[in-house]
């Protein structure tokens, strides 16, 4: 019995993956503006998403370049990516935390947390990533079997 249905790569190569990028920086986010609370920073989750928006413009640039490099060589290209994706999971949410005084709790204990769970779901997210990519792949190459 044939199938109806079209088995098409962009979506597990490329909506997959955004997906699971979206996910990644709405938890970031929700994990920065928990530390700021934590530390007694007065502050909003509107002011967070904006802060965590004006801080994800350089990453997002190496992102972008690290994508148009992967085209050319995949060495420097993955390595751009890694870099762009280390940099919102690790340097944003310091920057964030850093850059008003604390109240509460002492910044470097909530930092430590947040880098905590910050690798546990970068982690998971990542594995998720490369399973789907790599069962498409898989199935392109064996053609079927």
């Amino acid at each position: 019995m044939a199938s109806y249905f079209i088995e098409s790569p962009f979506v597990d190569l490329f909506l997959k993956p955004l997906l699971y990028f979206l996910v990644l920086v709405v938890i970031m986010v929700a994990l920065t503006f928990g530390g700021m609370k934590l530390t007694g920073q007065t502050t909003d989750f509107q002011e967070v998403i904006g802060k965590f928006g004006a801080y994800t413009v350089p990453f997002l640039v190496l992102l972008v370049i690290g994508v148009l490099f992967s085209f050319v060589s995949g060495i420097v290209g993955g390595a751009l990516l890694m870099l762009s994706i280390l940099g919102i999971v690790y340097f944003i949410p310091t920057f964030a935390l850093f850059e008003k005084p604390e109240n509460g709790m002492d910044r470097i204990y909530v930092l430590i947390g947040v880098y905590i769970v910050a690798t546990l779901v970068s982690g998971f997210l990542m594995q998720s990533i490369a399973a789907s990519m790599l069962s498409n792949m898989m199935g392109d190459l064996m053609g079927g079997f």
